[in-house]
């Protein structure tokens, strides 16, 4: 299955999972769904990188099994490194505002061409600042003021890597915007 990570520096994934996040995460059991404890401690798998900058496919956790493998909600080849990654709730506040403001700057346009916005946002990252959503609403209006937007909440979202490669993967917000020009 490769949806499942059996083990992770020869030891079971989940016990090496919790040792990584023995800070963050509460005291997990076996059979545990740890779906909104992992959305700050994802795992993933280095895809490239840019310059200096590496970039990450992101594995959402799903389940911490009764054999101690994980369960994962996106695709891990076997022998392939795993990386934990971090974050916390305010930087998925501010990621969207992030996004918009990179896709702004590679698209080479100017505002005014800007005639729709399309947002996908993780669910499982909705659900970790579900209480603030309004918040994230208001940073979208400041960054792209007067444009219509649409935002989807999809578990699971599909990508394009800086390589052309498309992949599918997990806790992770894109924008595409529609211009005219």
């Amino acid at each position: 299955d490769q949806r499942l990570i059996k083990e992770i520096e020869h030891q079971p994934a989940g016990l090496v999972y919790q040792r990584w996040n023995r800070q963050r995460l509460p005291e997990l059991s076996p059979g545990d769904v740890i779906l909104e404890e992992s959305t700050y401690s994802p795992l993933a798998t280095l895809r490239g990188s840019l310059g200096s900058l590496s970039y990450f496919q992101v594995i959402h956790p799903r389940e911490l099994r009764e054999d101690l493998s994980i369960s994962t909600f996106a695709h891990v080849d076997l022998n392939q490194m795993i990386y934990q990654l971090r974050g916390d709730e305010e930087s998925v506040i501010g990621r969207t505002r992030r996004v918009i403001k990179g896709a702004l700057v590679e698209a080479e346009e100017p505002l005014h061409n800007v005639r729709g916005v399309l947002i996908i946002f993780c669910a499982g990252c909705f659900l970790a600042v579900e209480d603030r959503i309004e918040e994230i609403r208001r940073g979208v209006n400041e960054e792209i003021p007067n444009i219509p937007v649409l935002c989807q909440f999809t578990f699971g979202e599909q990508g394009v890597f800086p390589d052309g490669e498309c992949v599918h993967g997990n806790l992770m917000i894109s924008v595409i915007l529609f211009i005219d020009g």
